[in-house]
């Protein structure tokens, strides 16, 4: 029909200015969940830095999936110093949690992404941030800090540089509609400064995390040792 046919004109317009303006670096799209982005003006410079990082480090991301099988995610410091998920190779396509999950702020004690993040500092500044999450985190972090598991997870990163997130480190009232997922997690660098840290996410009780490890450490190791030469290139 004529009008069908003009919706579909005025589509391939709408479709070639977003293609025009991700070009020129003023909107990115998300991998996540296909969203558009501002990221010129009027956004803050912040902002636009943050959204520039991952326009630059998703297709590494994206090789780490396609080579590996699973998902992965990004997680970057944002302008409140929060760590916050920027973006991910989630699908509905992937399994796990949270399929759309850009925007998380993962805890740093009981994520993953999280304690690679935070036990990249040093110590005095790793303690500042324990002090705080005693202090007013939420009941099921305070409760995590005074446990086995949050010791295993310090003593494995301070020998091995990778933490991993296991069934059982799950906090629901803080991950609504979703399901428990192990990963494994490496920071990632500027300098010696930790900016953040990505993680590959899988929900299959046939993997162990020895196993999962042992198949895909090198290739997560690999990406992040991309990713910050990327970084310090530009």
């Amino acid at each position: 029909s004529r009008s069908s046919a003009a919706s579909d004109v005025y589509k391939r317009q709408v479709l070639r200015c977003l293609t025009t303006f991700i070009e020129h670096g003023w909107l990115r799209r998300r991998v996540n969940d296909g969203r558009y982005i501002w990221c010129g003006v009027p956004n803050s410079k912040a902002e636009n830095q943050l959204e520039n990082m991952a326009d630059k480090v998703m297709p590494i991301l994206q090789h780490l999936s396609k080579v590996t099988g699973h998902a992965a995610d990004l997680a970057l410091v944002n302008q409140r110093a929060a760590l916050c998920i920027v973006d991910s190779t989630r699908t509905k396509a992937v399994g796990g949690v949270n399929l759309y999950i850009v925007g998380y702020h993962p805890s740093l004690v009981m994520t993953a992404l999280g304690r690679a993040f935070l036990l990249a500092h040093k110590a005095p500044l790793v303690d500042v941030k324990l002090r705080e999450i005693a202090h007013s985190g939420d009941l099921a972090e305070r409760n995590y800090m005074g446990s086995e598991r949050w010791l295993q997870e310090k003593q494995r990163f301070n020998k091995l540089g990778y933490s991993v997130r296991q069934y059982g480190d799950y906090i629901p009232q803080l991950l609504t509609d979703s399901v428990p997922s192990q990963a494994i997690a490496l920071p990632l660098l500027q300098g010696k400064q930790p900016i953040g840290a990505i993680n590959l996410v899988w929900d299959d009780k046939g993997f162990s995390i020895e196993q999962f490890v042992t198949l895909h450490l090198n290739q997560l190791n690999n990406s992040v040792e991309k990713i910050q030469q990327l970084l310090s290139d530009n």
